[in-house]
């Protein structure tokens, strides 16, 4: 059984624990590099193209020379480690906290304008936009449960 957890990126709360047996990862390939009919799990390869292999890439020179090594241990919910977070997830979602802020931002705002004595086409347009992002929101979720089955 590999264990695993998903929606790392928000609140503790949020995360989704779950695990996937092993036997699910294993392919049996009838003629492989390993021999006939050998069973193996497919390798992962790396995007030599994203964020994190270009960081990598721009800073191996530098480790030759430097111990630049930096690993917390297990999650830290207190002291130093507390707000340490992957490179990995930095690098591919660095704008995640710029959105979140943004998105803090309008509904505040919608809520700001949206008061007792304001126009009721401002209402409107506020009610339309929330639905539209709501159903959007939904079909999202619907495909990531979709997607977890």
């Amino acid at each position: 059984m590999i264990n695993y957890i998903s929606y790392l990126i928000g609140e503790v709360k949020d995360w989704r624990c779950a695990g996937i047996p092993l036997i699910a990862l294993i392919t049996c390939k009838g003629n492989s590099q390993y021999g006939e009919n050998k069973c193996i799990v497919q390798s992962s390869y790396v995007n030599l193209n994203d964020k994190p292999f270009k960081e990598l890439k721009a800073k191996r020179r530098n480790w030759v020379f430097g111990d630049h090594y930096c690993n917390p241990g297990p999650i830290q919910f207190y002291n130093f480690g507390r707000y340490f977070v992957n490179k990995t997830l930095v690098l591919e979602h660095e704008n995640y906290n710029n959105y979140l802020k943004r998105i803090e931002e309008y509904c505040n705002k919608i809520k700001s304008s949206c008061r007792f004595g304001a126009h009721e086409d401002l209402l409107k347009a506020a009610v339309f936009g929330l639905e539209s992002i709501n159903k959007i929101i939904g079909i999202i979720d619907s495909d990531d449960k979709r997607l977890d089955n």
